[in-house]
């Protein structure tokens, strides 16, 4: 195992165990490492969550998420497997979970496969990486995520926890999952669109997060590419020119907002 320098940055959600990166994820692991960049492998139905575990042991600069994504639930059934990936070591979250209505699968599956999974976070005192994703021209998805965690906050208190990934929402919803303890993140797409420019600008600094979503949404200045980790340096600029402050303090804050979510 190599020995990690330094953490630069920490890119909150990707998946580097995705078929993607087989002709050289070790070479993209290796350059992260050189380069200080940590990064969170997300997983997303059990053959993902078991690779995403299996870079992490091999990788010190790597931490697993275990979890079904709400796309998947039609795939296979949320069984105790998970649950028992979930207590190794190396997963500081459970997800990514949540609810999609933007391809409009099976909403009450969904439903019920999110609860089961909030329900283990809580369980195992570990954190949530949540996919919500509305229907067109609606925050939908975000205001039931919401009265969701709302409702388990009440029981679980300060254990209840965890980040939107990929968030996409006005301020209202972001403020409302500040309330509840939850930071959002966001990708590469700011660097492309300035949609979300008032929310990230509005944001409380100590509750955002950067990521990429690699191998998706590759922000510029390599738009049309395959997306990797060491992009997330991108996302982490412009975030700071939108805060209006110095990269590097930027950078403090954004890894020291995601060692505290996720334990690292």
């Amino acid at each position: 195992m190599g020995w990690v320098i330094d953490m630069k940055y920490i890119d909150a959600h990707c998946h580097l165990q995705f078929d993607a990166y087989d002709e050289d994820r070790e070479q993209i692991i290796e350059e992260m490492r050189e380069k200080g960049i940590h990064g969170i492998v997300v997983g997303v139905d059990l053959e993902s969550s078991k690779k995403a575990i299996e870079l992490a042991k091999k990788h010190e600069h790597l931490y697993a998420t275990v979890g079904m994504h709400p796309c998947y639930t039609d795939k296979g059934e949320f069984t105790d497997e998970y649950k028992t990936l979930a207590e190794d070591e190396n997963v500081v979250a459970i997800g990514e979970c949540g609810l999609d209505f933007f391809r409009q699968e099976d909403s009450r599956l969904q439903r019920e496969v999110f609860i089961k999974q909030v329900e283990l976070a809580c369980s195992l005192d570990k954190a949530l990486m949540i996919h919500s994703r509305p229907s067109k021209g609606t925050q939908d998805a975000y205001k039931e995520v919401i009265e969701t965690l709302s409702t388990y906050k009440k029981e679980h208190g300060e254990k209840l926890r965890g980040n939107i990934h990929f968030f996409v929402g006005g301020n209202e919803e972001r403020q409302r999952f500040s309330d509840l303890g939850f930071t959002v993140s966001v990708t590469g797409v700011i660097t492309f669109t300035d949609d979300y420019n008032p929310m990230v600008t509005a944001a409380e600094h100590h509750m955002l997060l950067g990521e990429t979503d690699s191998p998706y949404v590759a922000p510029k200045p390599h738009r049309g590419e395959r997306n990797s980790a060491l992009n997330v340096v991108h996302v982490y600029k412009k975030i700071a020119g939108l805060w209006g402050i110095d990269e590097d303090e930027a950078r403090e804050t954004l890894n020291s907002n995601t060692k505290r979510i996720f334990g690292i």
